[in-house]
């Protein structure tokens, strides 16, 4: 068992934090009422923080608030001007991810903007129709030797992945939680400055849908 040094924080080791977020997760008490007037929400950020945001992940680290988004996420109604979520979603079921859906539009403020990035079940699925037809393929994060059926099934079922979207599955759920116009976005452009926050490295293979309230 590695020792435990002195000069590290305490917050830095796996085990404890897991434990703490076990402790604290859904409690209420972790809100502040800086973090209820948040402008911006930033849910499922993970290790990454983002200043500015009101940080939400299902794991605590020092500056995030740790909740279950798919237990309901209490903060108050048209709060929000934006809320940012990337590589969450499809950690979570389909009726789930509904549910968070109607949680967005409650918290978001009219004509605030939600802006959703997932992996792109489409670009998948596309680039391995290609692949089939004798077309060379770039693949994201590629690994040598391996089948086009490989890279359909590494986004499908690792990383805790429950459910995909292709840009006609998220507008159709996005649609069904009550927003108005939801359009396909692209890598840090959208209508939002402020939500244009995507990490360049998934840019590769991600879907960017936003929609209004």
């Amino acid at each position: 068992m590695p020792a435990i040094s002195t000069q590290r924080s305490i917050w830095r080791y796996g085990k404890v934090r897991d434990a703490f977020s076990w402790l604290i997760r859904n409690r209420k008490f972790q809100i502040t009422d800086a973090a209820r007037q948040a402008e911006y929400l930033n849910i499922g950020c993970g290790p990454f923080p983002l200043e500015g945001f009101c940080n939400i992940d299902y794991d605590w680290i020092p500056g995030v608030f740790c909740f279950d988004i798919t237990q309901g996420i209490p903060w108050p109604d048209a709060c929000a001007r934006g809320i940012f979520t990337e590589h969450c979603l499809e950690h979570i079921s389909y009726a789930n991810c509904l549910k968070v859906l109607r949680d967005f539009r409650r918290m978001l403020k009219p004509g605030g903007v939600a802006r959703i990035a997932v992996p792109d079940a489409g670009y998948y699925c596309d680039l391995y129709m290609r692949a089939q037809a004798g077309e060379s393929i770039e693949w994201p994060y590629p690994e040598a030797g391996k089948l086009p059926v490989y890279y359909l099934n590494r986004i499908m079922r690792d990383y805790g992945h429950q459910f995909l979207y292709d840009f006609d599955g998220m507008r159709e759920a996005m649609l069904a939680a009550g927003f108005g116009d939801v359009h396909r976005a692209s890598f840090r452009s959208g209508a939002d400055p402020q939500l244009l926050v995507d990490r360049e490295y998934r840019a590769v293979e991600t879907l960017y849908v936003e929609g209004t309230a």
